[in-house]
């Protein structure tokens, strides 16, 4: 009775030890397959799409994805065993499987649509990581091979998706919103934002600079992107009174360091686009002031979110439309002001607020990188 009592707890025990080991191996395939997945989905976004004479063809962002992912993937380990990935075999490897698509979300319904060549926009990486014996790297099993199961198949999916959908922001503890105190009109004029971000680029023009889209460094020269010109005098760029009280030094210091949950704690904690009779309605003052000016050179490259308005109201204040992402290239005083030079940039931020549907309006330049399933 008692080396019968002692074989079944040491049965017992074994099999706890190999749910531990699968369990492991699980942990290990889903981070994997995560961190693949969020990586590769960023290279979705390519600056290509800033480009007005050279339309962007996902062709090579999507396999841009997919080497990422794989990266990412090799870095890896299941219990033991490193998830190596075919060379050249990114679609289908023993270990790794990649789609890429778009995520249709309306009000009930939110599903994945691979793509298939029709020129849907791609915003969506699904990876799939998995040990299985199909491909011969089954999970070992020690004690079970006592009873015939010497091996078990693990897998794990991710998807991550760049939601483009834009609503608002909201800082996080860890981070504040990578906003500038300092707005544009998105449109209305040759001089607004829209107008001179879609304009066709001319080298020595309005195509003065390449940035880095990696590194932030600028430097004189031209890589295809329009610049967009703000000079106070054309009323195409005011300063943003955010955060109360307000101070100049308190818009010195968010242009260093973006908006701070106390700056927008007057606007209910966040800053969200409202309705055509409830609009965002933010204070502000015409000009740029030069500690603001100074604070500017020291963030020259850096991405940066921009907000948009419409007509200015009578009473000081603009009214908020739209947001839109660029980096300063340059800063030069003219007749007596600051003229700002800024490229349109993509920018990716986990304090965007998205929207739940596709009614919503979809933002060319800002997305937020989510793990959607």
């Amino acid at each position: 009775m008692m080396l019968f009592l002692l074989f079944g707890a040491m049965l017992m025990f074994a099999l706890v030890m190999e749910l531990g080991l699968l369990n492991e191996a699980q942990v290990q395939l889903q981070g994997a397959a995560d961190a693949a997945a969020l990586a590769g989905a960023v290279e979705l976004m390519d600056n290509d799409i800033l480009r007005p004479l050279n339309p962007a063809d996902q062709a090579d962002d999507i396999q841009d994805a997919c080497r990422e992912a794989a990266d990412y993937v090799r870095r890896n380990v299941a219990v033991g065993v490193p998830l190596a990935i075919e060379a050249g075999r990114l679609s289908r490897s023993p270990n790794l499987v990649l789609a890429g698509g778009t995520l249709r979300q309306a009000t009930h319904d939110r599903r994945f649509i691979p793509d298939d060549g029709s020129g849907r926009r791609v915003d969506t990486l699904q990876v799939c990581v998995q040990r299985s014996a199909e491909h011969d790297n089954p999970v070992t099993l020690w004690f079970s091979s006592l009873l015939g199961l010497a091996q078990a198949n693990s897998r794990a999916a991710a998807e991550a998706t760049l939601e483009q959908r834009i609503l608002g922001f909201r800082p996080t503890r860890q981070c504040h919103i990578p906003m500038l105190p300092l707005a544009a009109p998105a449109t209305g004029s040759s001089e607004a934002w829209i107008s001179q971000a879609f304009a066709v680029p001319v080298s020595g023009r309005n195509d003065r600079f390449h940035v880095d889209p990696h590194t932030g460094e600028t430097v004189a020269g031209h890589d295809g992107i329009p610049e967009i010109e703000l000079r106070p005098a054309h009323g195409n760029v005011v300063t943003l009174r955010i955060g109360t009280p307000w101070q100049t030094s308190r818009a010195v210091g968010q242009m260093v360091a973006g908006l701070s949950a106390e700056d927008v704690a007057p606007h209910g904690g966040q800053l969200t686009l409202g309705s055509p009779t409830a609009p965002l309605r933010l204070s502000a003052t015409s000009g740029i002031e030069a500690s603001v000016a100074s604070a500017a050179r020291g963030i020259l490259g850096q991405r940066r979110i921009w907000p948009l308005f419409g007509a200015p109201a009578a009473d000081g204040h603009v009214d908020i439309i739209g947001f839109a992402a660029g980096s300063i290239v340059d800063l030069r005083r003219d007749a007596g002001q600051w003229v700002l030079l800024v490229q349109p940039c993509l920018l990716v931020t986990t304090t965007a607020l998205t929207a739940t549907t596709d009614l919503a309006p979809y933002n060319p330049w800002i997305a937020k990188l989510a793990l959607t399933r």
